[in-house]
């Protein structure tokens, strides 16, 4: 009997023990987001040292770690970089405290979307932290001399751009970009929440809406997806559904219905939520009509399965997800094979087990073929624009698990 046991033993350590060495996926979110942060922390200048949309949502997406996982593990790094941004000469949050005023980015998410992390550090710590003041300040000035200010915009008001695509024309800031959704209205809607603005959520929902009615095409009557950019001169849509554009559509929709539940609303503000929410659903089942059979993720152009699978676009639309069961905008059931299905993706598939990533798209411009969207670099160190949302997605996916 005592050579069955120790012979027992012996074969489940060796099965143990092979099934860990050919490379089986860690499907934990803490292990995992603890490995993608510990991975970005390695690389500053890649991911941290600029004060840009893709760091921002990265510093972002350390903020959600320390909170769910009630961890100061990472806060002296990230209120080094704060700090350093607010005492660095010539930097944003420099200029903003000395009154230096600054130009206009071309895009309204270039430098203004980074402030979120200000608004998170005040959240975090509240009026306790000796840098309290200042923070509130940088916050306040983006959000009502920057962004409400913006000078791209459309007659009723929303984000636009002077560039577009290929031989199309200008006319009076006349392009819209998907990705403005997410870069120039989340501060705004956690701004609004944090004050409790009941006019400035409503102005912000007004603005998801106008993008989806510009942006959105209806493939079916309660389904969307999004195009890249739209020239309102001439009403002419891009060619191509890109990943990480119809993510940044999910994801600012995503925000604003979260901010939602901290105003108090009115019979319009509880108009613009359903219709907010309405929106949203048609575009969770958009996206999950165009998941990949094979990986459970998305491709690079969402309708386009020749196109690579995009780790981005992917973890945002998990992130929206996980938000959507938790508050209860969609039915768990309904999308919990789904949200499975990108988690076990995404940590088989794209996550490595140093916790770089693979797959994230470059930065990207609106392309005018299929081709320039599928030719777009891959590189881990250029992944800063689409690295935050899988730290956010890993995160958010521990709070679904328990």
């Amino acid at each position: 009997m005592g050579k069955v046991v120790c012979l027992s033993i012996v074969v489940v350590v060796l099965a143990i023990s092979l099934h860990c060495c050919v490379g089986t996926p860690i499907l934990d979110p803490h292990t995992v987001s603890t490995s993608l942060i510990d991975r970005i922390l390695k690389s500053p200048n890649a991911f941290l040292n600029n004060y840009a949309y893709g760091q921002g949502i990265i510093l972002d997406g350390i903020f959600d770690y320390s909170k769910r996982f009630a961890t100061d593990k990472y806060l002296s790094d990230i209120r080094a970089h704060l700090d350093h941004f607010q005492n660095t000469k010539g930097q944003p949050a420099y200029n903003i405290l000395r009154n230096i005023s600054m130009a206009w980015g071309e895009a309204v998410g270039d430098i203004y979307l980074y402030t979120e992390n200000y608004l998170n550090r005040i959240q975090y710590y509240n009026s306790s932290y000796p840098l309290y003041h200042d923070d509130l300040e940088v916050v306040n000035t983006v959000v009502y001399h920057y962004l409400l200010q913006f000078p791209r915009h459309l007659p009723n008001g929303t984000f636009s751009r002077d560039v577009g695509w290929s031989d199309q024309v200008d006319r009076d800031h006349s392009f819209i970009w998907a990705d403005d959704e997410y870069m120039g209205l989340t501060l705004l809607a956690r701004f609004a929440a944090y004050r409790k603005d009941s006019e400035l959520w409503a102005k912000v929902a007004q603005f998801q809406l106008n993008y989806g009615s510009i942006l959105g095409n209806p493939t079916s009557s309660n389904t969307i997806l999004l195009s890249h950019g739209f020239n309102t001169n001439g009403n002419v849509r891009s060619c191509c559904k890109w990943g990480r554009a119809n993510g940044w559509g999910i994801m600012s929709m995503t925000e604003i219905l979260i901010a939602s539940q901290s105003v108090a609303h009115n019979s319009h503000t509880q108009a613009l939520e359903h219709s907010v929410r309405s929106l949203y659903k048609k575009f969770a089942l958009g996206l999950q009509k165009v998941i990949d059979p094979h990986t459970g993720l998305l491709h690079q152009l969402v309708d386009v399965p020749s196109t690579f699978i995009e780790t981005s676009a992917s973890s945002m639309y998990l992130f929206s997800l996980l938000k959507g069961v938790e508050y209860k905008w969609i039915d768990r059931q309904e999308f919990d094979k789904t949200i499975q299905g990108l988690w076990k993706g995404l940590t088989e598939l794209k996550i490595k087990s140093d916790g770089s990533v693979v797959d994230i798209c470059e930065g990207t411009g609106i392309g005018d073929s299929v081709a320039f969207y599928n030719g777009r670099g891959r590189d881990y160190l250029d992944s800063a624009p689409g690295l935050g949302a899988v730290v956010r997605a890993a995160v958010a996916m521990a709070s679904y698990s328990t």
